[in-house]
């Protein structure tokens, strides 16, 4: 990717909206966002979790039923965030049922 004017990136784009931002937001470093999964996990995806993966899944084929449960169960109590692992297991669990 070739880089605009000064080294930057996006720097047309840039100037263009600096007029109707606040100043120096432009200017600041990248900053990440975090997902919150745990919550999301005790909250909209819980039944989807239930339903796809603790209620035979596919992928319990390959992996150890009690330790998910587990897992599941501690981000549920909110004893550990477990959200991330949990997480990939669903997608994992999604991924099979499409192959």
């Amino acid at each position: 990717m070739a880089e605009a004017a000064e080294g930057r990136t996006k720097h047309v784009l840039k100037e263009a909206v600096r007029p109707l931002l606040p100043e120096g937001l432009l200017d600041r470093p990248k900053a990440g966002f975090a997902v919150p999964l745990q919550d999301w996990f005790a909250g909209p995806l819980e039944p989807l979790f239930r339903d796809t993966v603790l209620s035979g899944g596919r992928c319990l084929d390959y992996l150890d039923a009690r330790c998910i449960t587990g897992l599941f169960d501690e981000s549920q109590r909110r004893r550990r965030d477990h959200g991330l692992k949990l997480w990939a297991i669903l997608v994992l669990e999604l991924w099979m049922r499409k192959i």
